[in-house]
């Protein structure tokens, strides 16, 4: 939630935010008057987010007059805006239904039981939650098809990176060390993996049996190793690459950010403090 995340930096309750590059320009505005800079990419879609398809629509062009609702202000409309505008189509051509209650559930409930609903934009695990209970639907575009448009970027406060410079050069180096451990060996994941299913399991009464709790670990060992291939998490050298210009050219961070301006904000086009130099600081990946 863009607003409650905003408000939270605001009051001093949080000294680092996670935002989507596709809607930082938002929250960048929003926070104007906190000097916020964009540190650090940690990770980008790669299939997570989907559009769920039912009533016998198999593609894109298919769904021209249909009925398609997502969450209101969230990556889910931009990647439908984007691959409606990469399949030569216009978000005219479909009937939107934005949901302003960005409750997941909610919306996933809401596509389940309202049948002349065509198709839900969403992102994992509701994704697999929709493909799984309701019947005849599929998947006819996934972010996986698009890597890095929708990126994982992290947010801090001029001021507080200043005053915090080194701090946050441990920080990462410790956060992307473990990324890389993480991406590389296999049985360090499954233990990771084993702390989160027992934080699930752990709370659950005893009186539960041990076959029905030993199917549950097993199910949720299959749900969130599907759900980790769907997300991509990125490198220190991953890092260095999304920030770095070569040749006079843009950064591909600043490249994507000028393209969702343009496509999406485009009243703060001529801003400048919100072009992409005002509000990066590469210092912290730079010094690792």
């Amino acid at each position: 939630n863009v607003e409650e995340t905003c408000k939270m930096m605001e009051s001093g309750e949080a000294d680092l935010i996670w935002a989507t590059l596709d809607r930082l320009p938002s929250v960048l505005f929003k926070l104007k008057d906190q000097n916020p800079r964009v540190i650090a990419q940690v990770s980008w879609s790669n299939g997570a987010d989907a559009i769920i398809t039912r009533n016998g629509i198999k593609s894109l062009a298919e769904l021209k007059g249909k009925k398609v609702i997502y969450p209101y202000d969230s990556p889910a409309f931009t990647f439908l805006k984007y691959v409606l505008k990469e399949a030569g189509m216009d978000t005219f051509d479909i009937v939107h239904q934005p949901q302003k209650n960005v409750d997941l559930d909610v919306i996933s409930t809401t596509f389940q039981h309202d049948e002349s609903i065509d198709a839900v934009v969403l992102w994992s695990p509701y994704v697999e939650s929709c493909l799984a209970e309701i019947p005849g639907t599929q998947v006819i575009a996934h972010t996986g098809d698009y890597p890095n448009l929708i990126t994982d970027v992290v947010v801090a406060t001029e001021e507080f990176i200043n005053l915090n410079r080194d701090e946050l050069r441990l920080l990462f180096k410790g956060w992307f060390a473990e990324t890389t451990k993480f991406t590389q060996d296999e049985l360090y994941k499954i233990g990771a993996l084993g702390v989160l299913i027992e934080a699930i399991i752990e709370p659950l009464p005893t009186i539960i049996p041990s076959k029905i709790k030993a199917d549950l670990i097993d199910s949720l060992r299959t749900y969130f190793q599907s759900s980790l291939e769907k997300v991509h998490l990125s490198t220190i050298e991953e890092n260095k690459a999304f920030f770095s210009t070569v040749d006079g050219e843009l950064s591909p961070a600043a490249a994507l950010y000028n393209q969702f301006l343009e496509f999406q904000f485009p009243e703060f086009l001529l801003d400048p403090q919100m072009q992409w130099d005002q509000v990066v600081d590469t210092s912290i990946v730079d010094g690792i």
